[in-house]
């Protein structure tokens, strides 16, 4: 016999971008699984084996993968950031830190 529990599903988004990767898929999951169970059961992992290990977060928060999903979660896939992208992010960075420090007088 299937209890109410066991039957019920909830509706994520799975999404990641990475290396030309454009990942994007909405699935209906058990809703007693996990971040990491509902990213694997979404085939990213197929198409992007290195992907496996990244930070996984739902709206923009680092979650651990043995998170619980909930209706409606936007499981986001966080790729690490090449060091080309980093050294870009601290000269922005510098250059916005140099700009506050102009005062203008009146």
């Amino acid at each position: 016999m299937v209890t109410p529990r066991q039957s019920s599903r909830v509706v994520v988004t799975i999404v990641a971008v990475a290396d030309g990767l454009n990942f994007h898929k909405t699935l209906p999951v058990p809703n007693s699984q996990t971040l990491g169970w509902a990213v694997n059961a979404s085939g990213l992992y197929g198409q992007a084996p290195h992907l496996r290990g990244a930070k996984l977060g739902v709206w923009g928060k680092a979650l651990p993968p043995e998170t619980l999903v909930a209706e409606n979660d936007r499981i986001e896939v966080y790729t690490p950031a090449s060091p080309e992208a980093l050294k870009a992010h601290r000269t922005n960075l510098q250059k916005t830190k140099t700009t506050a420090k102009v005062t203008v007088h009146a």
